[in-house]
């Protein structure tokens, strides 16, 4: 089965599947879950990866830094904008964060919850190291994406990875 794209998400499966969300991490978009949508889908499941608000052909939030609420409340409308009452949801990274709020927000609409090398954020941060790592990701960010994936992808893979696991990350 193919994978459907459109602005803010990737669609995989039947639209009668048993639905599954993906929520990318910061710095990721929904082609992180290319493999696995292709894997969902085969397996019947309706697999949705989006793109938060920001990310990847997806309209930004108006404020400068929303709540982790807006980021529940906008996967909520996606939801109902894709006809899906309840999912599975699974997150990595910031999307644990994501993932968190919505199912605290809207535990109705959750019916299992997958977490992936889970984020707590920076807030628990002296000050300090909170305005160095801040510098550090708005110069990445100013390189721009690519630039950012290539300095991250060796943080994430370790000192010797394969070329292929690295070229693909």
């Amino acid at each position: 089965r193919r994978v459907r794209r459109r602005p803010g998400v990737s669609l995989a499966g039947p639209r009668d599947g048993a639905p599954v969300l993906l929520l990318h991490g910061i710095a990721a978009n929904s082609t992180g879950w290319r493999f696995l949508l292709r894997d969902l889908a085969a397996s019947g499941r309706r697999a949705i990866a989006w793109n938060a608000p920001g990310y990847t052909l997806s309209d930004p939030f108006r404020a400068e830094a929303p709540a982790p609420e807006a980021y529940a409340d906008a996967l909520a409308a996606l939801m109902d904008a894709l006809g899906v009452a309840r999912a599975d949801l699974v997150g990595s990274s910031f999307g644990t964060l994501v993932g968190l709020c919505f199912a605290a927000r809207h535990p109705g609409r959750v019916r299992r919850l997958a977490l992936l090398g889970c984020s707590r954020g920076q807030r628990w941060k002296p000050p300090e190291e909170r305005a160095r790592m801040l510098a550090m990701r708005e110069a990445m960010a100013a390189q721009g994406g690519l630039a950012m994936a290539r300095e991250r992808a060796g943080a994430l893979l370790g000192p010797d990875p394969d070329p292929a696991v690295r070229a693909l990350v």
